[in-house]
């Protein structure tokens, strides 16, 4: 018996390391797994009413930790849905990993001395991804449950260990960042007259193909929305939503320009289909997972013409190159084929 159990825990746990080459799912091999040890450990144990009272106290122990998790999560979400982590983020305007990395210890030291273990990593860990986006190389990994004050999560038997992977962003995406790449003219990188003209021919295209006028449009990471004033000169009448991981970006021109909080690989709830989906200079920050699951989804809204900036490694670019991920012409292919937006 003991060699079945350890056989189908090492299979489970190399099919859950493996996620994406084999392509299955972490959760669907966890839950074969324990449906296959329980059922091993079952016909083999000999004594049924042991094996009764063992699963009932395992079914108890992770009943807590599912039941706390939907409650404090849903708590979280609801605090994140009103903006309220913006309070703390906008605040923060460190470019330095490692005083980021001191300020989260010292966040994290007291609000666990409040909170329990488990909801202080849930809040930490939310906090976290509003701060970093992805678009630097993975500088650092943030685990606030190992930190000394909390000791790791433990709810009745069972123990629980997150470590998500954060990247640290070039920068806040706050007024200066964007002060400089789209307002200096020694830095900026485009000039409202060239988005024009990319407005015109997008906009064409589009039409070309729906044969009507463009009615609706995302813009992903779209900044401050400069595309709106573009798209807004050519049909005035055009429905224009916005998505960017910028809290400064949400608070100044969220209402007046329609934009949302949210990153490619995080998008918030969208309407059903849009005309034209515009992802201009951005997808070559985007980490190689996220790009995957932000493809697939946007696929799903799309109504007509997606317009996805995407320039090969080879490229010579100007502007924010610090947290570029170079990628061949080839994987663009290839990750566009796959959503379904190439043949």
């Amino acid at each position: 018996m003991i060699t079945a159990i350890v056989i189908i825990f090492v299979v489970a746990y190399a099919a859950i390391a493996l996620e994406h080459p084999i392509k299955v799912n972490k959760s669907a091999s966890a839950l074969l797994a324990a449906s296959l040890l329980w059922t091993v450990y079952a016909m083999m144990a000999g004594d049924f009413n042991l094996v009764g009272k063992n699963l009932t106290e395992s079914l108890a122990s992770t009943a807590q930790i599912v039941f706390f998790l939907m409650g404090a999560m849903t708590i979280v979400e609801l605090i994140d849905s009103h903006n309220g982590f913006e309070v703390i983020t906008s605040r923060i305007s460190t470019k330095k990993l490692s005083t980021l990395m001191w300020m989260v210890g010292f966040v994290t030291f007291f609000l666990s001395s409040v909170l329990d273990n488990l909801t202080t990593t849930i809040v930490m860990i939310s906090l976290m991804k509003k701060l970093l986006k992805n678009h630097d190389d993975r500088l650092g990994a943030f685990d606030p449950s190992q930190h000394p004050a909390s000791g790791g999560i433990r709810v009745g038997r069972c123990s629980l260990a997150l470590q998500p992977f954060f990247t640290v962003m070039p920068s806040n995406y706050g007024k200066a960042y964007f002060d400089k790449w789209y307002r200096d003219p020694r830095h900026r990188v485009s000039t409202p007259h060239t988005l024009a003209r990319k407005a015109m021919l997008v906009v064409a295209v589009a039409e070309y193909y729906l044969d009507r006028p463009v009615r609706t449009a995302l813009d992903v990471g779209c900044g401050e929305g400069q595309w709106l004033p573009a798209l807004k000169k050519l049909r005035p009448d055009i429905r224009y939503t916005g998505i960017d991981p910028s809290p400064y970006a949400v608070r100044r021109f969220g209402k007046r320009r329609g934009i949302l909080l949210g990153s490619f690989g995080e998008l918030p709830r969208l309407a059903a289909s849009y005309d034209l989906i515009i992802c201009s200079d951005a997808l070559y920050y985007v980490p190689d997972d996220e790009l995957i699951i932000g493809l697939e989804i946007l696929v799903q809204h799309l109504a007509g013409i997606a317009f996805l900036e995407a320039y090969p490694a080879e490229t010579k670019l100007d502007g924010d190159t610090a947290g570029m991920f170079p990628r061949s012409a080839a994987f663009y292919r290839k990750v566009l084929r796959h959503a379904g937006l190439i043949s």
